[in-house]
């Protein structure tokens, strides 16, 4: 962080804002120290510290309940799993352990964590603070261990215990953070802290508000959900009143106790065992709700055309409470904006189930419409103000793209994997254009963000003709002709002896750059190829004086990023006659050479297919058959590949970004394809040179390349790809998403089809098998009609599903039910028209699924 960027924030700061704040943080505080004095910690009750035994009122509630539910001024650990408490009792009865506690009794292991608590304080206390990194069992909950050391030592700790944030704030204020345990980086970040004279005499809250709200380390991009308030908004009116979204579902308990969708899933189907679809999207859908963070948004319905307010999540977050919302009691904390209340044109089909999907078109609707009306008389101009300023939804990138983004920036290259129809390209694509500068439309309708992609891998071309240059060397001294004499005569005739290494690809009309041996080692003029004669055995070439050349010395052609690549240079001028590629003639000539404006400009992104035939001399180079320029027949060119175009021109241009797009990348020979550049990927290995042993050209990997890779694991498992290349590509799964296809054709819900069919291809081929949500879209729109799903199910979807089964009627069975004849082991004949009941019988009837507000 620049010094004077911290010094302008805390001048802005209001200290005297915050006072009610610390005054609160010091009075949970000390009712910390209260009912869990230091004194206490050797003899604790495991029912005083583990969650789980908050219904036993003569203890009160345990330390872990204290520490995450009621001590939000010491600073939040709220939200995710109970896991970060090390221990803590299971609805069910069953306790969970860390790993260290794995096979204990429930005693024994918290007699080993108490130990460790213990320790923990006495080191603290005699300011050996590096002993609490041998303690074992306490890695295993650095928030909470990091929030208790705060509480009881404020003047050895910052209330920050996101090891995330602390990293982040570290390297603003120029340390280096490493990845030890929160509570040594937050050490580290104090000590930072203490040396800024601008911070001096302040409160560790008060640096810590500074901080987070000049410098804050959360995502800019928001998350954007819709959650109804009950079946035809039945809890709106509580949960308008106590500031808070409840849903149902719970007999599964408290969110925080489960550690995956597995287990929350198992849950589910434990009360609910007939639903379709196995429960797992649901899990799914339960465990980002119980993840929401602080900033993040929640749009909230009554029915599929109707808004009811727009709520900001608040730092309360996630928390389960029986006694407040008895029918729902999984709750998040929100504070909502009724200004955004309004009736919808169209009935958002994707809104029947409880969870449901706001698409960044519709966030800018509900905004735009807002803003056009004047907000009700119960709404603050605090909560309008907040959410104007907060305009991220609609502009901030999507959390996939953000993901992928970053991992280009750790690793420079990333392979986007899932089934097929994941939408592998399309993200490949949003990314590139938030590299490129343009993530306003990646989200855009379908023709501005098709041309905003055409744009970026379009070169820039300035003519459909431009010559061929090529390099001529002639020595002033011991040659049988001077660039002197050709000025001075104004033309001469060159033999093919002299030019042999490119004769047959030269025509009339090509540039010749001159270039001096001796004595002055540069190019010194510029001519053009005037004719060729081909008719005798003395064959020659006429070339024409056209002006004289203040060119690149040979210094200059050894150290230009461009110019040391060019074949002249590789071969060190030993010769006559050499090529010139269009970018070497740029930087030699100047484009201003060319006068109807010729040349071409190498796209910022490039896309290419991999193919079993694709090999290393269309990736890096290789010598190709090309047409001969004078007279028929055919001649092997040094031909330059798309990588090393790509790195060729992002050298030239380091304050770029280029990016390559590979698509399926699994379908080439990637060992042979790459070479032996694979290892010129990794980061430490950028600029680094080494010399092609196809042509002797010094080549490099420039920092500022990018790639994507995309893969159809139903195809060819990632396990099955070169370890090498493993090692030096980051990996992202693609799965099907079901917001995407939201909606409904007739009786049936795409989304809970997708879902059920999914889970079947799952349990009887593999998760490798299952299908994308582009075949229930078109037009980048869920399905609508019932002919657009017959097409799409009957054309693309079953094929798809029989080539999977490789003809067994048994395993087809299996995943379209009775949808496939007995008798002939294929699909059934069914007619348009009645195709979304048959569906919707067959694979969304076996349960209501979780729709409450239909």
């Amino acid at each position: 962080m620049e010094q004077d960027a911290l010094a302008a924030a805390a001048a802005a700061f209001n200290r005297g804002s915050y006072a009610g704040e610390l005054a609160e943080a010091e009075e949970q505080r000390q009712r910390i120290l209260r009912e869990f004095p230091l004194e206490s910690w050797p003899e604790l009750p495991l029912e005083r510290y583990a969650l789980g035994f908050a219904d036993r009122q003569e203890w009160g509630a345990p330390f872990c309940a204290r520490m995450e539910f009621h001590t939000d001024a010491l600073g939040s650990i709220r939200g995710g799993a109970a896991a970060k408490h090390i221990m803590f009792l299971h609805r069910s009865g069953e306790w969970k352990l860390s790993a260290p506690l794995k096979g204990l009794s429930p005693e024994d292991a918290w007699h080993r964590l108490r130990r460790e608590f213990v320790a923990a304080f006495g080191a603290a206390g005699d300011g050996a603070f590096d002993r609490v990194d041998d303690l074992e069992v306490l890695a295993y909950g650095p928030a909470l261990v990091t929030k208790s050391l705060a509480t009881y030592f404020p003047d050895d700790f910052l209330p920050v215990y996101s090891s995330d944030h602390l990293r982040h704030f570290i390297g603003l204020l120029g340390g280096s953070p490493s990845g030890a345990p929160a509570w040594r980086l937050n050490r580290q970040l104090r000590e930072l802290v203490l040396a800024r004279p601008e911070l001096e005499n302040w409160s560790s809250h008060e640096v810590v508000r500074l901080l987070y709200q000049a410098f804050d380390p959360r995502p800019q991009s928001p998350t954007l959900l819709k959650v109804a308030p009950g079946q035809q908004a039945s809890y709106w009116e509580a949960c308008l009143r106590h500031g808070h979204i409840c849903v149902a579902w719970g007999e599964v308990g408290n969110l925080a106790e489960y550690g995956s969708d597995r287990e929350l899933r198992e849950a589910l189907t434990e009360y609910w065992p007939k639903q379709a679809g196995g429960h797992l999207a649901l899990a799914r859908r339960l465990l980002a709700y119980r993840g929401l963070k602080p900033g993040d948004r929640i749009v909230t319905n009554r029915g599929l055309s109707e808004v009811l307010a727009v709520g900001t999540v608040t730092d309360a977050g996630y928390t389960y409470d029986e006694a407040l919302s008895p029918e729902a009691p999984h709750l998040v904390g929100v504070s909502w904006d009724t200004s955004y209340a309004q009736a919808l044109d169209s009935p958002q089909n994707g809104w029947r189930q409880t969870f449901g999907p706001v698409s960044q078109k519709l966030w800018k609707q509900l905004q735009a419409a807002r803003q056009a009306s004047s907000a009700p008389a119960g709404a603050s101009s605090a909560e309008s103000g907040r959410l104007d300023s907060a305009d991220a939804p609609a502009t901030a990138l999507p959390p996939q793209v953000t993901r992928v983004v970053d991992a280009l920036e750790r690793k420079g290259q990333v392979i986007l994997y899932g089934p097929p129809g994941t939408g592998k390209t399309r993200l490949a694509l949003s990314a590139a254009l938030a590299l490129t500068g343009r993530p306003d439309r990646i989200d855009a309708p379908a023709p501005e963000r098709h041309e905003a992609v055409q744009a970026m891998m379009s070169p820039t071309v300035r003519s459909a003709e431009r010559p061929a240059v090529w390099l001529f060397v002639a020595s002033r001294n011991k040659s049988d002709w001077r660039w002197d004499d050709l000025e001075k005569e104004g033309s001469a005739t060159l033999w093919k002896g002299r030019l042999a290494r490119n004769f047959e690809q030269m025509q009339p009309g090509d540039l010749v750059v001159g270039y001096e041996s001796a004595p002055t080692m540069k190019a010194i003029a510029l001519g053009r190829i005037t004719g060729i004669d081909l008719s005798s055995e003395d064959e020659c070439v006429s070339v024409e004086w056209v002006r004289p050349l203040d060119g690149p010395t040979w210094e200059e052609f050894d150290t230009d990023p461009i110019l040391s690549l060019s074949e002249p240079k590789v071969h060190r001028m030993q010769g006559t006659a050499f090529r010139l590629t269009p970018r070497e003639a740029d930087r030699i000539l100047g484009e201003d050479e060319w006068e109807d404006g010729a040349g071409a400009a190498q796209p910022t992104v490039s896309l290419v297919t991999f193919h079993p035939s694709y090999g290393y001399e269309d990736f890096v180079e290789g010598f190709k058959p090309a047409p001969a320029r004078a007279g028929s027949g055919l001649s092997l060119q040094l031909t330059d590949g798309v990588l090393f175009n790509l790195c060729t021109t992002a050298a030239q241009e380091p304050d770029r970004t280029f990016l390559l797009i590979i698509d399926e990348i699994n379908r080439g020979d990637l060992p042979r394809i790459f070479g032996e550049l694979i290892t010129l990927l990794e980061p430490d290995k950028r600029d680094m040179p080494v010399v092609l042993p196809i042509s002797g050209r010094s080549f490099s990997v420039p920092p500022n390349v990018r790639i994507i890779g995309t893969m159809n694991t139903a195809d060819r498992s990632v396990g099955h790809l070169d370890a090498a290349i493993r090692r030096r590509f980051a990996f992202i799964e693609v799965g099907p998403d079901a917001d995407v296809v939201s909606g409904s054709v007739g009786p049936l819900d795409l989304a809970a089809f997708f879902e059920e069919l999914n889970s079947r291809i799952v349990r009887f081929l593999d998760a490798d098998h299952q299908l994308g949500h582009a075949f229930f879209l078109r037009d980048g729109e869920p399905l609508t009609s019932d002919t657009h799903l017959a097409a799409a199910f009957h054309d693309d979807i079953v094929p798809l599903l029989e080539d999977y089964t490789l003809g067994s009627a048994d395993l087809l069975r299996h995943l379209l039910g009775t949808l496939v004849d007995p008798q002939t082991g294929r699909l059934a004949l069914i007619p348009a028209d009645e195709l979304p009941a048959a569906l919707a019988t067959e694979f969304t009837a076996a349960g209501a699924d979780e729709a409450l507000n239909g």
